[in-house]
Formats: C-alpha cells, structure tokens, sequence
C-alpha cells in the first residue's frame, strides 16, 4: 500500500515546477506600458491577495474535507483562466478581474501542497524529515523556474502576451499531472469532516489553544508580507539602476536559483531552534529593504539574490513549524490561516507602500518600510519574551505548590 503514494513525491514536484505563475519579471512593465500609476499597480495586487486572505481558509478547508487531488485541480483550472484574461485584456478593470480569479487559484492552492507532501510523508513513515523532503521538491522547481524566466523578456520583447500564453501551458501541465499522477493519502474517521464548517471551527480551536503556532503564523505573515513587496517593487529599481530589460530575464533566474538554495538548506539549521532561525530571517530581511532603499548601481543585484534566498528559506522554515505544530488532519486549513494572514499583511502593504512610491519615490518607500518592519517584528519578540516569562513563573509557581502539598 505504502509503495503507491511514493510516486507523490516525483507527481507533486512536477505539479509544483508547472504551478507557478511566471508572468513576474514582465508584470509591472506590462502594467505600466497599459499608463497604470504605481497606486495601480498596488491596487491590483492588493486584489489578488486580498481575494486570497478572504478565500484562503475557506480553500484549504476545502482540500481537507475533498481532498488534496481536487484542489489541486481547481487550482491548476484558475491559473489557466487568470492567463487567459491576460492575452486578451487591455484595461484597468480587465486586470483587476484576472487578479481576482488568480487570487481564488491562490486561496485553493495556499498550503494544499505542502499537505500533501506532509499527509504523504506520514503514510511513508517520514514526517520527521519534512523539512529534508519539502526543501528537495522547492530546489527543482525554482531552478526549473528560474530558467524559464530567462525566456520571459526575450518573449515580451517579441510579444508582450507570450508570457501569458505560456503561463496558460504551464497551468495546464500542473492540472494534468494533479489528475492523473496524485494519490490522496488515506484519513481515518476521526479525522474526516463531510463540510467545510466543521473542518474550519476545529482548526481555530487549535490554534487558539497553541501558542507557538500564532507566533509562527504571525512572523509567516509579516515576513511573506515584506518580501513580496521586496519582489513586487524592486523592478523599477532595476531600471533606475540603468540595467537593460535583457537582463530582467537573468536577473529574476538568479534569485530563482538562490530561493531554490534558501528552501535546500533550511534542514542544515535544524541544531537551532525554530524561534532562533526565525529572528535570524528577520533580521535578514531587514537588511535588505534597507539595501534596497540606499542601493541604485549593480549592488542592487546583491540584495535581490538575498531577497530570493531569504523567500526559499522562509517558505519551507513557516510551512515546516506549522505543520509540525498541528497536531490534527485539518493541516491544510491551519496552514490556510497562516496564509491568509500573510495575504491579508500583503494586500494591504502593496496597496499603502504603492500609494508611498507614487509620492515620494520606490527607493525612500524601501527605508520607509525597512523602518514599519523593524517596529513589528521587534514587538512581536518582546511579546513572545515576556510570555515565556510569564509561562516559567507559572511552572515555578505550580512546583513550588506542589512541593508544599
């Protein structure tokens, strides 16, 4: 029994390198060649990741209680549809709709994946080498991600659709390999639910009771929120900095590389513990937007390499803590509210830190963000600080209680 769900592995690294909308090193060139301000642009994306943070919960509770084929399907038949608004589109609203069905592809995708891999890892008998596994499925497909992307500009300078026509094809690829290759791991009957409700008010339940796992899902957020905005706004810096659009193609496939190595390594660190690693990241991270925000000349490049290598090791470090914290069969949705919440933080910093760029420029909006991410993530540890705290008075106060009794 155990032998069929090996090839889960191969099917769901395939289904991965397909998944990925590739449409990124042309977007905001495509945006601005169609006359879109900067408060645009931001508003467009908000959209997708606002569709998402509304529909992500929903969506992976909809893997749980269907399955991770289905939504895996689903996903795969929304990015065709997203791509397809793109070939013909040619206004603000045409785009504003083409973000929101990515947003619903978004939503039902979230964490569906690394569920599978985790679900398929228990029926193997590896869920403790998640990490090892998760980061062997990223390296693949941001490698075959990243050389894709060396087409893209070359396809843009050509035809400004191509890349959307060939998005089109990598979703349909992702869909066929959903459907004909996916084995949905087995559930036992505790840990079936027939609706989607039941399936979302037990996931809440859980992480209400699970400290470690709102601070997870709350540093997840903050830091997918801050490195989209690193990836959605340093094209503009790009041709500040005097870099051919050639390049863009080479530039994006590099930091591809790099986020592949992030998500490969993570599982060296594991001596440190998760918290350790996570303080590391955002520290990391705020070195870049600051780089970003005092760097116009080819030392750019550095900070985009350590942008997409920070994105890879983020990626599988959150999904690695969420799903060794939830301890029952609902992960997907769990895993959904962590990334809800990140599509909630980026919604909403894409639309404000736009509106910035549009009045004081894309490089001051960096320092301005590097300065907002310093003030959330120090808060965020001196709260976790003062819980432990608060948690080794109350054992100290419990043993010394006992010890009287």
């Amino acid at each position: 029994m155990k032998n069929k769900f090996k090839g889960n592995i191969l099917a769901l690294t395939i289904h991965l390198m397909f998944s990925k909308r590739i449409t990124g090193p042309v977007m905001m060139l495509f945006y601005q060649f169609f006359g879109l301000s900067f408060t645009r642009i931001g508003i467009l994306s908000a959209i997708y990741w606002l569709t998402d943070a509304l529909l992500e919960i929903v969506g992976g509770a909809f893997s749980d209680v269907y399955g991770r084929k289905k939504a895996s399907m689903l996903c795969s038949l929304f990015g065709m549809l997203t791509m397809i608004i793109f070939i013909f589109g040619n206004t603000f609203w045409h785009f504003a709709l083409a973000n929101l069905v990515y947003g619903l592809s978004l939503a039902i995708g979230g964490g569906n994946a690394s569920s599978l891999l985790y679900d398929t890892l228990k029926v193997l008998k590896l869920e403790s080498q998640f990490k090892k596994y998760r980061g062997k499925i990223v390296f693949p497909q941001k490698l075959f991600n990243g050389l894709t992307l060396l087409l893209l500009p070359m396809l843009y300078l050509h035809n400004m659709r191509l890349p959307f026509v060939l998005g089109f094809l990598f979703s349909l690829v992702a869909f066929l390999s959903a459907a004909i290759f996916f084995k949905e791991p087995p559930k036992t009957k505790s840990e079936q639910h027939k609706t989607i409700l039941p399936a979302i008010s037990s996931s809440f339940t859980e992480i209400i009771s699970n400290t470690r796992l709102i601070v997870s899902i709350s540093l997840n957020a903050i830091y997918c929120g801050f490195i989209l905005l690193l990836f959605e706004y340093y094209q503009p810096l790009i041709k500040l900095s005097g870099i051919p659009l050639a390049a863009f193609g080479y530039i994006y496939a590099i930091s591809r590389i790099f986020e592949a190595a992030g998500g490969l390594i993570v599982h060296k660190f594991e001596k440190y513990s998760n918290i350790w690693l996570l303080l590391a990241n955002g520290i990391l991270i705020l070195i870049t937007l600051v780089g970003f925000g005092l760097t116009k000349s080819y030392l750019l490049l550095f900070f985009i390499m350590l942008t997409g290598l920070l994105d890879g090791a983020t990626g599988v470090l959150a999904n690695s803590v969420i799903h060794e914290e939830a301890k029952s069969k609902n992960r997907t949705t769990i895993a959904s509210v962590a990334t809800a919440t990140s599509a909630l933080i980026i919604a909403t910093s894409l639309a404000f830190f736009g509106l910035i760029s549009d009045h004081i420029g894309v490089q001051l909006m960096f320092l301005l963000a590097g300065i907002v991410f310093m003030f959330i993530i120090t808060l965020i540890f001196l709260i976790v600080r003062d819980s432990n705290k608060e948690q080794k008075k109350i054992k100290l106060e419990l043993g010394q209680a006992q010890g009287e009794l």
